[in-house]
């Protein structure tokens, strides 16, 4: 029998390729979210931006997991009131990213449904991931509205 043929080989690989797209996968999520609270003003930052990297650590994600959802949300919120801009769906983001975070949780401790909590949780943390990003950009754009020092003056000037 050919050992490129057999069952526990593809298995091994198919294991070992969907075991590097979840990590791929969230790096990016984290960079995501490291990419958010860089766009928020220092003072404005519920908490710094590197501190998303510590997300991978095992057990301790669940905690932190909860702690970056509920401090990226109140940092949006100050940016949002500082700069009179409107950031939307902040609580929607945060709602949904608990959920998926509790959702995640509840895996663990049921096991006869985790197949559809799994599924549930991934759908979950999909949405938590769009909302990061359109926020990122309502960031990016409401940055880009703002003049800078140089327009000011030549405005100022003329």
């Amino acid at each position: 029998m050919n050992l490129f043929a057999s069952p526990v080989f593809v298995h091994n690989i198919v294991a070992i390729v969907m075991i590097i797209v979840v990590l791929v996968v969230g790096v990016f999520y984290i960079r995501d979210l490291s990419r958010c609270l860089q766009l928020i003003s220092p003072k404005n930052r519920a908490l710094p931006p590197w501190s998303v990297w510590l997300l991978p650590v095992p057990i301790f994600s669940f905690l932190w997991n909860y702690v970056l959802i509920f401090k990226i949300a109140k940092s949006l919120h100050s940016e949002n009131l500082q700069r009179n801009i409107k950031i939307q769906k902040i609580q929607t983001g945060r709602d949904i990213g608990i959920i998926y975070v509790t959702v995640t949780l509840l895996c663990m401790f049921v096991p006869e449904q985790k197949t559809f909590l799994g599924l549930f949780a991934g759908m979950c943390w999909i949405g938590h991931w769009i909302i990061l990003r359109q926020q990122i950009n309502e960031l990016r754009l409401a940055a880009s509205s703002i003049p800078s020092m140089e327009e000011v003056e030549r405005s100022s000037l003329s």
